[in-house]
């Protein structure tokens, strides 16, 4: 009997069009967008070019010294051009560069412009590694002029390894292990609040709730069988957002796919992300039963449903900046936020049987909660026939 009943959920909320654009549709949209828009932030921008305000021409020899992004124009007040949008920085000196090769033991140089903006940003650290590079040629110049090895002011070389077996590109990773769980989370929310709010409270609305209630199926059934039917949209949802995410990752972005590079946990990341991806459907719609259930209309169930597509954002403000040594075992007992930690565990190679049975386990213990209050609730006439 239930699935006779799941059966027939599943084929009313596939028949919806509105249902069927927030499950497949849109996870897509919002997925391509979030791609190409972090792709973006890890390409090197080297073809934008900026302009630079300077209280006097440069000469040849010092405009060798700069990148070719940064174009000099002359303004009578660099500062006032900047502040009025004409140049993304201002440069001005207190003497000559070339003075430094004759005997000038040292210049000031000054860089002005608005460090928040992101245009503005790139020209000052344009700007400063231009200018450091040509201090170090000096230096190195004065001190062969007196036989001084260079290396005397470098008595230590540092170097950096990544604590990811990922030798790929850390940015990529970074990156990948914040929007993917959150995107994953948010598809499976959106895919099933569509068919929580019309099983419940939609029937309330239309009235038939009570000729549903007066079949010969017991409530417990014909709860079990709206729950799996809402589950089964978010899991589609879920799926459809990792697929699209690895299928343009790998073919159509170029810095974004450096996260798989020479991870040899695909396999185990994939099958986690099912399970992981399953037990967070169940509870999401375990969740979204609940507050369908307790509203009288769908406008009302998609207004208490709001915290519910925020409450996967929330992670990103507590695990962005948590390094992947740094998670601890409050992070995987937390529902929600143990999506994000394990995912992010993973893509750094790390696979921790004992965190993942711990984040399997608690989310399946908040499942059995919500059910279990959903089934009350449900149980009431209260709750589920409209007054």
């Amino acid at each position: 009997m239930i699935w006779k009943m799941y059966k027939k959920e599943m084929t009313d909320a596939l028949r919806d069009r509105r249902t069927l654009l927030l499950t497949a549709f849109l996870p897509i949209l919002m997925l391509s967008g979030l791609v190409f828009f972090y792709e973006s932030l890890l390409v090197p921008n080297t073809h934008e070019s900026y302009t630079i305000a300077v209280p006097a021409a440069l000469d040849k020899q010092e405009s060798k010294i700069f990148s070719d992004q940064l174009h000099f124009t002359v303004f009578p007040d660099p500062k006032e051009a900047v502040n009025q949008g004409h140049a993304k920085a201002a440069l001005i000196f207190d003497g000559s560069l070339n003075g430094l090769d004759h005997g000038n033991k040292k210049l000031t140089a000054t860089i002005y412009g608005d460090s928040l903006s992101q245009d503005a940003s790139a020209a000052m650290t344009q700007l400063t590694s231009d200018l450091e590079r040509y201090k170090e040629e000096i230096v190195a110049q004065k001190l062969s002029s007196k036989d001084i090895d260079k290396d005397v002011l470098n008595p230590i070389q540092i170097n950096k390894e990544e604590l990811s077996s990922n030798k790929g590109n850390a940015a990529s990773i970074t990156a990948l292990s914040i929007f993917l769980p959150m995107m994953i989370a948010l598809s499976i929310a959106i895919g099933g609040l569509p068919a929580a709010s019309d099983m419940f409270a939609g029937e309330k609305e239309r009235q038939t709730m009570e000729a549903l209630l007066m079949s010969p199926v017991s409530r417990g059934k014909i709860l079990t069988a709206k729950w799996l039917a809402i589950s089964t949209m978010g899991v589609i949802s879920g799926f459809i957002a990792v697929a699209v995410t690895v299928v343009e990752i790998m073919f159509l972005t170029e810095f974004l796919k450096l996260a798989f590079n020479n991870n040899d946990q695909i396999p185990v990341i994939i099958g986690a992300s099912i399970i992981m991806i399953t037990l967070f459907a169940l509870l999401i719609g375990a969740v979204l039963m609940v507050i369908s259930i307790i509203a009288k209309s769908v406008k009302e169930t998609q207004s208490y449903s709001s915290p519910i597509m925020i409450l996967p954002v929330l992670p990103v403000l507590f695990l962005s900046s948590v390094g992947v040594n740094e998670l601890s075992i409050t992070y995987f007992m937390t529902p929600v936020v143990n999506l994000y930690a394990l995912i992010k565990e993973m893509l750094y190679g790390i696979v921790d049987i004992p965190h993942m049975l711990i984040t399997f386990g608690t989310t399946g213990l908040c499942v059995i909660i919500a059910l279990l209050l959903s089934r009350i609730l449900f149980l009431k006439d209260k709750w589920i026939l409209s007054k």
